[in-house]
């Protein structure tokens, strides 16, 4: 089709930031990309060209070529001016008051179940998983705990330090010697390895449930305010249901969100744990086979299994059951994956 040369080399420029050398055909998210980057990437393609694209716009337009497609018919004639403009220094977690009750538990409960404790995505707060924690055959099977991420008084090994406050919260919900279950959804599994270790650590047996990201996934973003209000943009309208739900003032979530991608930074690749992992993978959107790395992080079984649509809506109803039913699966045919 009909080309802007200018245009497609600005694209390039941009996207290239997150994947180098990616050529112009390849899929951002084949070649390595990952959604952080992504986000980034959009939020640099509307601040150049003062557009709306979405990241779901980016997923469906994962490559250079593709972008400039989705661009052409608005942009045929553009031409760069000037420089672009600077990126705006650090900023730190805006002030916030973290809520004092960051578990929310679905049904009273039963010291004959096992516990399943739910780990958030980038959002940070837990009500995401309602409709999984809500689930028949999870509340048949389990009692079962979502978290809202706590902010934690630290800016050395985040990750570590929120993972150690979890994991209290997780002692607390232990009623019988049965395997702990830990669900994590997009950054939220890497708290619940890390709880995962800290069970192991104390004689606990663990049974994990990875949902569509990686234990190898590059982090190469600016924490700036910029790329935080672009984040948020893009989990509307989501986000503003989950504060009027009571995920916390907005303040709040800003805060878990800051927080989370500095501790993404700090975060290094762990050693291998003895807890069998179950791995799901979005089908559509992403980059294929990134999941099959969690087999090198368990020296017990591993299954890889795909999600219907994108990677945000690992949690839509179909895929609820697959997960549901593989939650059953792990409890009833221990034997066979430890």
């Amino acid at each position: 089709g009909p080309e802007n040369p200018h245009l497609k080399r600005a694209i390039q420029t941009i996207i290239q930031k997150y994947v180098a050398g990616l050529p112009a055909h390849e899929d951002y998210f084949a070649k390595g990309g990952n959604s952080l980057g992504a986000i980034q990437a959009i939020n640099d393609i509307n601040k150049t060209f003062k557009t709306r694209l979405s990241i779901i716009d980016f997923y469906n337009n994962a490559s250079i070529n593709k972008m400039h497609d989705l661009m052409y018919a608005d942009f045929t004639d553009w031409r760069p001016e000037g420089v672009p403009e600077p990126v705006p220094a650090v900023v730190q977690a805006p002030s916030a008051t973290e809520p004092a009750d960051f578990v929310l538990e679905y049904g009273r409960a039963r010291r004959d179940l096992p516990s399943l404790f739910l780990f958030p995505p980038i959002v940070g707060t837990g009500l995401v998983f309602r409709p999984l924690a809500k689930d028949p055959l999870v509340q048949e099977e389990f009692n079962a705990y979502a978290f809202d991420l706590p902010l934690v008084r630290t800016e050395e090994r985040i990750m570590e330090a929120v993972a150690d406050t979890l994991y209290e919260q997780v002692k607390s919900r232990l009623y019988n010697a049965e395997p702990v279950y830990l669900v994590g959804y997009s950054v939220g599994v890497h708290p619940a390895f890390e709880v995962a270790r800290r069970l192991e650590r104390d004689g606990r047996q663990a049974v994990l449930l990875m949902l569509d990201r990686g234990p190898e996934m590059e982090e190469e973003y600016e924490v700036n305010d910029e790329f935080v209000q672009q984040l948020l943009a893009n989990h509307e309208p989501l986000l503003t249901q989950l504060i009027d739900a009571g995920a916390g003032t907005r303040a709040v979530v800003e805060a878990r969100i800051v927080q989370t991608l500095k501790g993404l930074r700090a975060y290094g690749q762990p050693a291998a744990i003895n807890s069998p992992i179950f791995s799901f993978e979005a089908r559509k959107n992403w980059a294929q086979d990134y999941m099959i790395h969690w087999q090198k992080y368990t020296t017990a079984g591993h299954e890889l299994q795909h999600l219907e649509g994108t990677h945000f809506e690992a949690l839509s109803p179909g895929n609820i059951v697959l997960i549901s039913q593989t939650l059953k699966k792990a409890i009833h045919e221990k034997a066979s994956i430890y």
